[in-house]
């Protein structure tokens, strides 16, 4: 199959986590749960029209081979894509990550890679890849990452990347309050913003002086 590489920036659906109120329980991600990789793979969609897409097909549902135990159930950890998106030509298997071979962490020997979506699309260890005719209904699909407003409230998916923003910070930290210290001068700001969404129109820079 053809390979390819393209730059991916992976966010996980937490970011910020820890700054909302009231806090969740849950993994404390602020905003260092983001990265960008070189990404060296094949596209997915090749092999799946190689296989035989039926008629009915609805969704690709991909299971990787990590289990564990989440809200009181015991599963492995599979995610679905509905077809239109799983067939688009970013979509990828990827096997490297900046020119090495994927780590154990990051889902050696294969992983898939959904450039717009949150982190937890992009399956790791993946052991299976089904063609489904009907849309999945596993617990990290139907009760985990789902936008809430209340625990009753059966909310809304978390698909797509919302737009967000990191910036490199400048000067230096206070060890305690982490107030950070920068010297007169000029300072050139830098950082990243990004969507799955397309691309970002504008980006504002605001800031406080002591």
């Amino acid at each position: 199959m053809p390979s390819i590489t393209q730059a991916v920036t992976m966010e996980c659906a937490g970011t910020g986590r820890s700054l909302l109120t009231p806090r969740p329980v849950y993994v404390p991600w602020f905003k260092n749960d983001i990265g960008t990789y070189l990404w060296t793979g094949t596209p997915l969609a090749p092999i799946l029209q190689a296989a035989g897409i039926l008629p009915n097909a609805a969704e690709v549902l991909f299971t990787g081979w990590d289990t564990g135990v989440d809200l009181g159930v015991e599963h492995t950890f599979e995610r679905s894509l509905p077809l239109a998106d799983a067939l688009r030509p970013d979509v990828m298997l990827a096997w490297e990550a900046n020119g090495a071979p994927l780590l154990p962490q990051h889902g050696f020997p294969l992983r898939l890679i959904v450039p717009t979506w949150y982190g937890m699309a992009s399956v790791k260890w993946l052991r299976a890849i089904t063609v489904l005719d009907e849309p999945f209904e596993g617990l990290e699909q139907s009760r985990e990452y789902r936008y809430k407003q209340t625990d009753s409230d059966p909310g809304l998916p978390v698909r797509e990347k919302r737009v967000n923003s990191v910036m490199r910070p400048p000067g230096i930290p206070d060890l305690l309050s982490r107030a950070r210290f920068l010297a007169p001068g000029p300072f050139r700001l830098q950082g990243m913003a990004w969507s799955g969404f397309g691309p970002i129109a504008r980006v504002e820079v605001s800031w406080m002086m002591a």
